[in-house]
């Protein structure tokens, strides 16, 4: 009998085995424990579920859970990642969804889905993302700014945040995550980033901005810090992130990743990529040509007979999804 259990620590060998050790070349194994399993000081919601038919795992959605500060609100997320159910089992591959659906006071978000999943998560009450990136340049400008302070210290850090950001702080203290406190008057702005080495150029990715006008004001001397202190050729952001900021030697790209949330609380621009795979794995959101010969492999192999795991997501969801109950 097919049903759902939560992801334990005592799963995870098995699903690295049959899911995740293949998945991406750039990973560890220890990266996906770290995502899977929390540390047992830390009071979880849980991190996904896995389909079992008896002793045998064929299925898992991953998931992480965060709550933010949002205007003052506090509000709770759920992002959504690696949905894999085996070949025999594609009939019970939206019961992985039912628990995530359940969570009506939660923002449910995918950063990774691929095109079979974004077509069902639509038909689920997803709506799209704005996925493009913003790319800041190195500043040709050397203008000074002598009415701030840039920390990258984190044990300075830490003592002038709030209690809001201190937590954030604490929860992204992994190795390629920096912090940058850039401190005006009785104001401050902190911002946590990591550096992405698998792009043709290692590049910073920005995924928080606690105060966007003192970086609006300040962004030349913040992007020139953040180079130096991630080491990347360059700054990339989600377009949701720089909103409408005048910012001088950027870009905005197309991505090949789409983006999904459901909310009826948040809105598109305070949806940020802080707490999912895309900041904890390091991912990057840019067409990268080993991610694309996967796809192309995963779907050759979907109309060859006699599969018996599911390569990727795209092999794995059925088209006409099954009634929830």
């Amino acid at each position: 009998m097919v049903a759902l259990q939560k992801i334990t620590a005592a799963m995870f060998d098995d699903l690295y085995g049959s899911y995740l050790d293949d998945d991406d070349p750039h990973l560890r194994k220890d990266d996906w424990r770290a995502l899977l399993i929390p540390p047992a000081d830390k009071d979880e919601p849980g991190t996904g579920y896995v389909l079992r038919d008896g002793d045998k795992i064929v299925g898992m959605l991953g998931m992480i859970f965060s709550e933010r500060m949002i205007d003052g609100t506090s509000r709770r997320f759920c992002n959504l990642h690696s949905w894999f159910v085996d070949d025999a089992y594609r009939g019970y591959s939206l019961m992985l969804m039912r628990p995530a659906l359940r969570l009506t006071d939660h923002t449910l978000t995918d950063f990774t889905p691929t095109d079979r999943v974004c077509t069902i998560s639509t038909r689920l009450g997803f709506r799209s993302l704005d996925s493009r990136l913003k790319i800041l340049l190195p500043s040709p400008w050397t203008k000074g700014h002598s009415d701030i302070e840039l920390v990258d210290d984190t044990d300075q850090i830490a003592g002038r945040l709030s209690a809001a950001d201190l937590r954030l702080m604490r929860d992204h203290t992994r190795d390629r995550f920096y912090h940058l406190l850039v401190e005006e008057g009785e104001g401050y702005c902190y911002l946590i980033f990591n550096r992405v080495d698998r792009h043709v150029m290692p590049y910073c990715h920005l995924h928080y901005i606690s105060n966007k006008s003192v970086f609006a004001r300040h962004e030349s001397a913040i992007r020139k810090q953040i180079l130096r202190t991630g080491g990347g050729r360059y700054v990339a952001m989600n377009a949701r992130l720089a909103g409408d900021m005048p910012l001088r030697s950027s870009l905005t790209v197309p991505v090949s990743t789409k983006q999904l949330y459901r909310s009826s609380d948040d809105s598109p621009e305070q949806v940020d990529t802080l707490y999912s795979e895309v900041s904890l794995l390091w991912l990057t959101t840019f067409p990268d040509a080993s991610h694309m010969l996967r796809r192309c492999v995963g779907r050759v192999q979907d109309i060859l007979p006699g599969r018996s795991k599911a390569v990727n997501p795209v092999c794995n969801i059925n088209s006409e999804p099954p009634a929830l109950t």
